[in-house]
């Protein structure tokens, strides 16, 4: 008995490959409480984890110990051999032959060079009809015989050597074989051919051009178990292609989907693992191996502020937290977007900003031929850009037009999977990922709240800031650091564009992310005027003729005389009033101060 057909005779199997868990038929099982591998020598592992006695287990599904083991009958070398398929290299030259016998058992076969076979396995990972990769619409298929029946209709197929069921059935060395490429996937009808093509698919997923996974009961339901596509030719003949044409052009865009291995259970203690500060390309607000979110409202310069920091990592400037000792090699910024022209915008605002332009790369989308082939998050040509220029910073702007088609960025079990990919090649090579995203205009949520798309996508980020709008000054932007899961947030910065030099910092602000992402007519607006008087009126008594007083200090009058914040800012801006902050830290104070007032002499308090 093989793998698949003992499988055929339990409930609830889940799992792929050589290891898989069912529900015990020896007891009452509702926890897939039994798993069953492949063993070394071809039989079947199989262990109750509830304690079930394996021959109990067999017993339940009518089956004796024997029956575990390989029949020594179906591997005869004795069969007669009824097809050869010739693997073939994409030059034409034979490497190996697969031999499939009347007992349907397999053997192996390689030309040794002097026109004689050496009867043995290869050890590489071989494609059954390599010459079909030249096409450009490329069917998988689990087994050598379907591959030949396609053929027979033109079509260009391939399958692995091991099919569905053998050790590394799909080795991640194909791969790049379908790069670009449309791929159609046919599953087998039976719980190893599902797992098996949606792990060739998995594998595929952001790689090929085009991905789709075929369910064949979709056009045949009475398709019986472990039935395939050569079966539905032997029943329906050249109707069938016609068909198979009709479910590729209605069957959606695969999808990544997550198969849990249940059985490879890997245990770290708390114990063994050491404990590790986060580092920071720019503290704290952009961290090192991890997803960072830039989010704003339009208008906000989101494109302008990432630029800065993309700038200060090709030249290694400083920034606006780094202290005396701190020392910034120049590193390599991927920068890719969507929204901006890189000739007309991008080139001339780094220019401003005075970037080592040599450091800052763009992965060209398109093909020798200028084809476009659109640029995903999952995409293997971001890691190999990463890993070739040992990048310090990657950044997509904005991340909806890179989480590809057909993801519904607002479905966490979409969104997911593909910011952990992310997440976990950040990790390997130390680079930071920035992805900026935009806002909502729903006014009445917190900022946070706003960003588009799933939670998952706040969730997946260890840090985000919002960029926004001074409240007080209409030229003035500032972003705030609303999120950080690896520390404290970092204060909120001021800032400006500047025609010359691009982004000028102003310095550290109060402002919080829930302020600077309202519309600015919104926080500007002209309250009821016995409250905006009432405001001006507390400001002059508050600052006196010494023309200034702690913000603390007046926000808690404020609060006495029931006057709100934005009716304080207001009057605040009709005062012409300034800030400026003393101490740092803990020690911190801000200050409110009339025009033409010495900041000296509050520094000196």
């Amino acid at each position: 008995m093989n793998l698949q057909e003992f499988l055929s005779l339990l409930r609830g199997v889940k799992g792929n490959g050589n290891q898989f868990s069912a529900l015990c038929p020896a007891h009452d099982d509702h926890k897939q409480s039994l798993s069953i591998s492949v063993g070394r020598n071809g039989s079947i592992v199989v262990n109750c984890h509830a304690g079930c006695e394996t021959t109990a287990v067999l017993e339940a599904v009518g089956l004796k110990m024997k029956d575990l083991y390989p029949d020594k009958v179906k591997t005869s070398s004795k069969a007669k051999v009824i097809e050869t398929y010739d693997y073939r290299s994409d030059n034409g030259a034979l490497l190996a032959q697969k031999l499939r016998k009347a007992d349907k058992s397999f053997s192996w076969r390689q030309p040794d060079g002097r026109k004689q076979w050496i009867y043995k396995k290869p050890q590489v990972p071989l494609l059954y009809n390599l010459s079909a990769l030249q096409a450009d619409t490329i069917y998988i298929v689990e087994g050598e015989k379907d591959v030949q029946t396609l053929k027979r209709f033109g079509k260009a197929a391939v399958s692995a050597a091991d099919g569905a069921g053998g050790e590394g059935k799909w080795p991640a060395s194909f791969n790049d074989c379908f790069r670009r490429k449309a791929v159609v996937i046919i599953q087998d009808n039976d719980v190893v051919g599902k797992a098996f093509a949606i792990d060739v698919a998995n594998n595929l997923y952001g790689i090929a051009r085009s991905l789709k996974l075929l369910d064949l009961t979709k056009i045949y339901p009475d398709l019986p178990e472990h039935g395939d596509i050569s079966d539905l030719v032997d029943n329906w003949g050249e109707r069938t292609i016609v068909e198979i044409d009709e479910l590729v052009k209605n069957t959606q865009e695969y999808k990544w989907q997550y198969v849990p291995n249940v059985n490879k259970v890997k245990i770290k203690r708390m114990s063994e693992i050491e404990p590790k500060r986060a580092e920071y390309l720019f503290f704290p607000y952009i961290p090192k191996g991890k997803l960072t979110i830039f989010a704003g409202v339009s208008g906000a310069t989101k494109t302008w502020n990432i630029l800065y920091h993309a700038a200060l990592v090709s030249n290694g400037g400083k920034y606006i937290t780094d202290n005396i000792l701190t020392k910034r090699k120049p590193g390599v910024v991927i920068y890719q977007t969507k929204e901006n022209d890189y000739e007309n915008d991008i080139r001339p605002r780094l220019d401003k900003l005075q970037a080592n332009l040599n450091n800052i790369i763009v992965i060209d989308d398109h093909d020798e031929n200028g084809h476009a082939i659109p640029l995903t998050l999952t995409d293997e040509r971001i890691e190999e850009a990463v890993k070739e220029h040992g990048a310090s910073l990657v950044i997509f702007d904005p991340i909806q037009s890179y989480l590809g088609s057909g993801i519904d960025m607002h479905r966490a079990n979409e969104v997911r999977p593909i910011l952990d990919k992310l997440n976990d090649m950040a990790k390997r090579y130390d680079c930071s990922i920035v992805l900026i995203s935009h806002m909502s205009k729903q006014t009445t949520a917190t900022a946070l709240d706003r960003i588009l798309g799933s939670s998952d996508l706040r969730n997946a980020a260890r840090s985000i800031c919002i960029i926004g709008h001074d409240p007080n000054d209409s030229e003035h932007r500032v972003m705030v650091h609303a999120k950080n899961s690896l520390g404290l947030k970092g204060r909120s910065i001021a800032y400006h564009i500047d025609d010359s030099q691009g982004v000028v910092l102003d310095g550290f602000c109060d402002l919080d992310e829930d302020t600077i992402v309202q519309p600015f007519k919104q926080i500007g607006r002209n309250k009821p005027s016995i409250q905006k008087n009432k405001a001006v009126d507390l400001l002059n008594e508050m600052l006196g003729e010494q023309g200034y007083a702690s913000l603390e200090d007046i926000c808690a009058r404020a609060e006495e005389c029931d006057i709100k914040n934005s009716t304080l800012y207001t009057a605040k801006k009709e005062l012409f009033i300034k800030s400026m902050s003393t101490g740092f830290s803990s020690d911190k104070v801000t200050w409110w101060m009339r025009p033409g007032v010495d900041p000296d002499i509050i520094r000196q308090k």
